[in-house]
């Protein structure tokens, strides 16, 4: 697709610069005489004599030389190709400090040579001053607004700041018939950015006319826009067409694969798996793409063979402990696999909190904490490991030790939304409930879209009876950010209730039933109240029979409200 011209050095300088070490630079300040005593040159001799000997300098490391050499060039001439040359043997080197002004220089003789306005731009972005770049590309284009190739390498810097407004601006300001497939290829990307996603596709059916059998690039980019709309199929015929193109690397095969799964067909899946790359990390990728989407039968039949082979990578083992524990349900496998992780490994930290994790399922509490010390130590700076202490303090019901753990954990980390839900939640199973909203309320100002504390506070203040409006704001919210839970749905059917909005109170409990997780006492025992209210006696008795059926703990006092319905 579209990139950057390169820019063209002098042959003799182009096949020879080489990086290494420097210890002088040109300044602009007249050279050391180069040229052998005695002898009478012409300018073009002195030129190429020059140039010869620049690239000597460069071959035996003599900067003070080449920078001599480049002086004495500058001197010599002053066209464009001359001081890209001179500036490219530093950027080339990685000293972009002393290509700048070079090219600043060059820019001032010559402040029409697109050339040396991309070379100072890729200077500017090797020494990490993206803004300059941009600035000094912007200030050219607005000198030459009839120059659309720099128009388009304008939008295309645009689009890498993600300044997707812009750069469409920039692309559709060049005139239809000097727009090129490339042109047409990132205005489809800067309209992708803008969601603008209708655009987007004619976009590219129009790059594609243009060139339908070379833009691998747009053909990816149209299945990226598929996938983005979830139209999966859409996708995958892309995928598939780039292979027919037989220019497709490994993260085609792999998003075909994805693509496959996502449609719920794993064996075709499979067999790109076999078709693609003949390499361990594309079967490595494969695999656990496999794991991550719930087949593990045929994860399974990827990964396993790859822990056989003497090449095998560390990481093997953590992801057969995750298929031992999520494909076969056997907690001692994966405890097994996952302590076959090397610590130098970069999955090391999230084997060691899984074994932790299944140690305490287990109750073998003092194996897990030794565990957790060692994470605690290893990783001072991952809070996982204080919430695995604090869980085991909890599941041992010594919340004394759970609160200190969480507390501790608060001091390092300030104000972090998982501390502060977990001890609002401590609060909260110890029966101390102003305590746990207090707690919740921070976890809200810490974090807005954390859905169970919004859904916490909303029905707590349901509960009292108190600031109804916010309550409902809060637990819609809350559905927003996960919608279908039953628990949530259950809350809103509360404030509903609470409100006097029988109706929309008995909708959103028969949603909440009926999601998973809807088999909960306290929601049936909601369902019957709501149902009686409405006037639906039969309903009620039904849900608050099915209340205690279920373990209700308030069984007397739901027997009492069946008695009243009787």
């Amino acid at each position: 697709m579209f990139s950057f011209r390169h820019i063209t050095l002098a042959t003799a300088l182009c096949a020879s610069l080489t990086a290494g070490c420097a210890t002088g630079r040109y300044n602009g300040d007249t050279a050391p005489e180069q040229t052998p005593a005695g002898w009478q040159m012409s300018e073009s001799a002195q030129r190429t004599y020059n140039f010869l000997l620049l690239n000597e300098a460069v071959r035996e490391n003599d900067d003070a030389t080449a920078s001599a050499a480049i002086s004495r060039l500058l001197e010599l001439n002053n066209s464009p190709e001359i001081y890209l040359a001179a500036a490219n043997y530093y950027r080339l080197r990685g000293e972009a400090s002393f290509a700048r002004p070079i090219l600043q220089k060059g820019i001032e003789l010559h402040p029409d040579n697109l050339d040396l306005t991309l070379a100072l731009v890729e200077a500017y972005m090797q020494e990490n001053r993206p803004d300059a770049a941009l600035a000094a590309l912007t200030d050219f284009v607005h000198r030459h607004k009839d120059d659309y190739e720099a128009q388009q390498i304008l939008a295309i810097y645009l689009l890498d700041a993600k300044e997707y407004a812009q750069a469409a601006d920039m692309l559709e300001a060049v005139p239809e018939d000097r727009r090129s497939a490339h042109s047409y290829y990132y205005l489809a990307k800067a309209h992708i950015g803008l969601s603008k996603f209708e655009e987007a596709e004619e976009a590219l059916h129009t790059a594609l006319k243009m060139e339908p059998d070379s833009a691998v690039e747009a053909w990816a980019e149209l299945a990226y826009l598929y996938e983005l709309q979830k139209d999966y199929p859409a996708a995958e015929q892309t995928y598939a067409r780039i292979l027919e193109l037989g220019d497709a690397g490994p993260e085609v095969w792999l998003r075909l694969v994805d693509l496959n799964l996502k449609l719920n067909h794993p064996q075709k899946a499979l067999e790109y798996t076999r078709q693609g790359p003949d390499s361990l990390a594309f079967t490595l990728q494969a695999g656990t793409l496999f794991l991550e989407e719930g087949f593990y039968e045929e994860a399974e039949e990827i990964l396993l063979p790859v822990s056989n082979r003497p090449d095998s990578p560390e990481e093997i083992w953590f992801y057969l402990g995750v298929l031992s524990l999520r494909g076969h349900d056997d907690a001692d496998a994966a405890i097994a696999n996952f302590a076959r992780v090397p610590v130098s490994n970069r999955y090391y930290s999230q084997a060691l909190r899984f074994r932790a994790d299944l140690l305490i399922e287990q109750g073998d509490y003092p194996a897990a904490q030794q565990l957790i010390d060692e994470g605690k130590r290893r990783f001072p700076d991952s809070p996982e490991f204080w919430l695995i202490e604090a869980g085991a303090a909890f599941e041992r019901e010594d919340f004394t030790s759970a609160e200190r753990i969480l507390r501790e954990a608060l001091g390092n980390w300030p104000g972090d939304p998982q501390f502060l839900f977990a001890l609002g939640s401590l609060y909260d199973t110890r029966g101390e409930k102003q305590k746990a909203l207090e707690f919740m309320e921070q976890v809200i100002l810490a974090d807005t879209d954390h859905y169970r504390a919004l859904n916490y506070v909303g029905y707590t203040l349901a509960e009292q009876g108190r600031d109804l409006d916010r309550a409902l704001v809060l637990i819609e919210s809350a559905l927003k950010l996960s919608p279908g839970s039953a628990y949530i749905l259950d809350s809103l059917a509360w404030v509903h209730y609470k409100l006097g909005n029988n109706a929309l109170a008995l909708k959103n409990i028969r949603l909440a039933v009926a999601a998973e997780g809807g088999d909960d006492p306290t929601m049936w025992e909601h369902y019957g109240d709501i149902a009686a209210r409405a006037g639906q006696r039969k309903l009620a008795l039904e849900a608050y029979r099915k209340a205690i059926r279920l373990g209700s703990p308030q069984a007397d006092a739901i027997r009492n409200k069946i008695n009243g319905l009787q």
